[in-house]
């Protein structure tokens, strides 16, 4: 409860640098947290939060204007540190190479946690700690997280750093985000629903299959019935050819109408020619078939396929509690045993 109390904790800072630009190669701004505030409706809060970014460039403006007038007189140069590293406006010069004290914390409570399961699990035998392929998936993100923290001091111990150092940066910093697939091990309900929708991919593939087999069938007679006779619809012809003009652009347009996207239009342009009883028949035949009636399959065999999978899961748990007690049981049989030193069966007090 707690890692995954964390784990969410986590996520939520990791959005928050991503809306902000430290995790990329780019310049740092707030645009996407601005643009995620207007989502999420906070007018007032996104007002506030602006407002103290602005107060805080204003005093980083300040700062360097001071700073780099003591720097000109003691050192007689010309640096220019406002322009090479504005943060308002963003120049080339200035890289995301940012990271919160937060961080730090993560790390070192992943850290923490990766050690007392490798103090409680331990690392021999394949069904060991090392043997799981989670565990490995922990150490890789511990081992990764270190280095997203450690490299920037290597950065600023040598020269400028390069385009392949500043990249390398941002890849250590965008593999941040892969710890928010660790709630699959720390929560068994997602780790029962993710194995349940692994193998219904198979089952999902079957259906696909068959909505491209229908697809083409309907794009082949579209095409030649429609689209090859579009002069049939004067102005409209070129329209006509958009949607219906070959086979890929017909089931393009097929695929369209299935998903409930623009099929108004499609059959008022229809109707200029065909009769709008077969255009409406055909349009409302095929929704029924490839969406709702597919959508209800699919969501049935998922179902199925997710019941089948909690069900082998409960299986495997209990006979893991059964194997549990039936060692326990000859454990403590042998050590009766050895201590039943008259070989009658019985135990005595001394």
């Amino acid at each position: 409860g707690l890692v995954a109390l964390v784990l969410c904790t986590n996520a939520l800072f990791i959005g928050l640098e991503t809306d902000l630009g430290l995790l990329g190669d780019g310049t740092p701004n707030w645009m996407g947290l601005q643009a995620d505030a207007g989502i999420l409706g906070a007018g007032t809060g996104e007002q506030a939060l602006e407002g103290e970014l602005r107060e805080g460039l204003r005093a980083d403006t300040v700062l360097k204007e001071g700073l780099e007038e003591k720097v000109n007189q003691r050192f007689h140069r010309d640096v220019d540190f406002e322009g090479d590293l504005s943060l308002e406006t963003g120049t080339s010069a200035l890289k995301s190479g940012a990271y919160t004290a937060a961080e730090f914390v993560f790390v070192a409570f992943f850290t923490l946690e990766f050690l007392l399961r490798l103090c409680d699990s331990g690392c021999s035998g394949c069904s060991g700690f090392c043997g799981d392929p989670w565990s490995k998936f922990d150490f890789g993100l511990v081992v990764l997280g270190w280095a997203d923290l450690g490299f920037p001091f290597l950065l600023l111990s040598g020269d400028e750093a390069s385009s392949t150092a500043l990249l390398l940066l941002s890849v250590l910093r965008l593999s941040r985000a892969f710890r928010v697939l660790r709630l699959f091990r720390v929560l068994p309900e997602l780790r029962a629903m993710a194995r349940g929708c692994a193998s219904a991919f198979t089952t999902v593939l079957w259906v696909g299959a068959v909505l491209l087999i229908l697809n083409f069938l309907l794009a082949t007679l579209l095409t030649s019935l429609v689209g090859q006779n579009a002069h049939h619809w004067g102005d409209r012809a070129e329209e006509v050819r958009t949607w219906f003009g070959s086979i890929g652009r017909s089931m393009e347009t097929l695929f369209s109408i299935m998903t409930l996207s623009g099929w108004d239009d499609i059959a008022s342009v229809m109707t200029a020619v065909i009769p709008p009883t077969v255009v409406g028949l055909f349009i409302l035949v095929y929704i029924m078939l490839c969406f709702f009636a597919m959508l209800s399959l699919l969501t049935g065999m998922v179902h199925a396929t997710l019941a089948g999978s909690e069900k082998r899961q409960e299986i495997h748990r209990l006979n893991e509690v059964e194997d549990l007690r039936a060692s326990f049981a000859d454990a403590l049989t042998s050590l009766f045993s050895s201590t039943d030193l008259t070989k009658s069966g019985w135990l005595s007090r001394p």
